[in-house]
């Protein structure tokens, strides 16, 4: 692995929920992770994923969540688990177009937020180590 698939000093080791309804995207994105030093969680639904939640015990610094789902999509999630963990960050994944994603939501969401499928494992690491060092403290 390169020094770019790398995530930062700071996030080095920080855990990640990851949740997908698809089993073979979800074991690659974890992979992904665990190769770029983060420990990761893994839930193939929101109900899962709020279980895990609960009963994990340390710190979840990153909810990363596919957006359409059965049953509860990734933005009900994300408000669901926000709740009980304000501090998680939340970055969003999905195949579909905004309009998709709009008339299935009802929402829309800026790209800031949004990690577009397929993408990279360059791109991934990335967007999750920028998204774990926004506000971080200095060291």
């Amino acid at each position: 692995m390169s020094d770019a698939d790398k995530p930062a000093a700071a996030s080095h080791g920080s855990t990640i929920l990851v949740v997908d309804d698809e089993p073979p995207l979800l074991a690659l994105v974890s992979m992904m992770l665990m190769r770029a030093g983060y420990q990761v969680l893994e839930a193939s639904d929101g109900g899962e994923a709020l279980r895990i939640s609960t009963e994990h015990p340390e710190p979840i610094r990153l909810l990363l969540t596919d957006i359409l789902m059965p049953e509860m999509n990734g933005y009900e999630l994300a408000e669901q688990l926000r709740t009980a963990r304000p501090e998680a960050k939340v970055l969003y994944m999905s195949g579909y177009t905004d309009q998709i994603l709009l008339r299935s939501t009802g929402r829309s969401l800026g790209e800031a937020r949004l990690l577009r499928k397929p993408f990279t494992q360059y791109k991934l690491i990335t967007k999750v180590a920028e998204l774990l060092e926004e506000n971080a403290p200095a060291s």
